[in-house]
């Protein structure tokens, strides 16, 4: 139960990471198709779709065809990679009910599925109305302050769960207190399969040779001047890329119909990656990339809890990471502790 359909290459990325890593460990494991309607206005990019923003009627019809690339090569991965096209994907709450009742288990997570403001406060992604056996891993609530209402209906939805992990440990903390119960951290999905096999998802950009990579979830002025400082002093060439292209940077070439394959590649091939996403750094550990990192605004918790756990610091709020130098023995404990969670609770059900 994951955001498997969400335009963002992170969240599909693990998405399929987790459904593999569980069929190749011999469970028969499925990803819950679930597209809430919010969700499906949110990633449209057709201007007429009923319920959209007018704003975003406006972008979307002004830039329908880079739009369109870019949302071709998110749902061309989705359909190969997780529910195939005669999958019904489910957005009624009486039909959600009934599919996920027919499940013996079901794992919640990764991903900011508990982050009630992404989700508009949808708390199927909690358990709510299942008798299904419920496991959560690596979910993350995106944040460290929740309002009292939330929390009371988290703890509520959360104390049925037969074994709780989440992303970090600002996560764990809170759910600890409301639950009463013991919370494992563990790591994201995307660490659970090597960099071998990363690379067979990887396709190549045709003319992005030797570069630079910028991916901002967020404008941040100071990233661009490091980004583009870097750059110059080494000639080499600076692209950026957004999922949905929402975010475009003055004298930089922002590429068009990047999907997470796209997204694999140029991370693996990039000089260096400057960037405030948590999947770009994760991204850049597996693949032993130069980074510079400046935690996202909204959430900084989630990229600082990953990086101190590896005893990464950094310089006034700027990771400047080589991964290449990093001691991966640390890494590969988390990841096998994590491993061992998560088939350790499947199999006891």
């Amino acid at each position: 139960m994951t955001f498997y359909f969400a335009h963002n290459y992170g969240a599909m990325l693990q998405a399929m990471a987790l459904q593999e890593y569980l069929k190749n460990e011999g469970l028969n494991a499925t990803i819950v198709p679930y597209y809430p309607e919010k969700f499906r206005i949110q990633y449209s990019i057709n201007p007429f779709t009923p319920g959209m923003r007018f704003k975003r009627r406006i972008i979307n019809l002004l830039h329908f065809f880079p739009k369109y690339q870019q949302y071709r090569a998110f749902e061309e991965f989705k359909l190969k990679t997780m529910i195939s096209e005669k999958t019904a994907e489910v957005r009624e709450k009486k039909r959600f009910i009934d599919l996920i009742d027919s499940f013996d288990i079901v794992l919640y997570g990764s991903d900011q599925i508990w982050n009630v403001d992404l989700t508009y406060k949808d708390f199927f992604y909690f358990g709510e109305s299942t008798n299904a056996i419920k496991i959560s891993f690596a979910a993350s609530l995106g944040r460290s302050t929740i309002s009292t209402e939330d929390i009371d209906k988290m703890g509520k939805c959360l104390r049925e769960f037969a074994a709780l992990s989440v992303r970090e440990q600002s996560s764990r903390e809170i759910i600890s207190e409301v639950t009463h119960k013991s919370v494992f951290v563990s790591c994201d999905p995307v660490f659970l399969n090597d960099v071998n096999w990363w690379k067979k998802f990887e396709c190549s950009v045709p003319g992005i040779n030797r570069f630079v990579l910028l991916y901002l979830l967020e404008y941040d002025d100071k990233l661009i001047e490091l980004a583009k400082k870097y750059s110059g002093n080494e000639a080499i060439k600076l692209v950026c890329i957004h999922p949905t292209l929402d975010i475009k940077i003055p004298g930089v070439e922002l590429l068009i119909g990047i999907g997470p394959k796209e997204f694999l590649y140029l991370i693996d091939n990039a000089e260096c990656v400057f960037t405030n996403s948590f999947h770009a750094v994760s991204f850049c550990s597996i693949f032993r990339k130069k980074m510079v990192h400046k935690p996202n605004n909204k959430s900084p918790e989630r990229t600082i809890d990953l990086l101190s756990r590896w005893n990464l610091t950094d310089n006034s709020g700027i990771y400047d990471v080589d991964f290449s130098e990093l001691d991966y023995r640390m890494v590969d404990a988390f990841v096998e502790e994590s491993k061992r969670f998560l088939l350790k609770n499947i199999s006891c059900q």
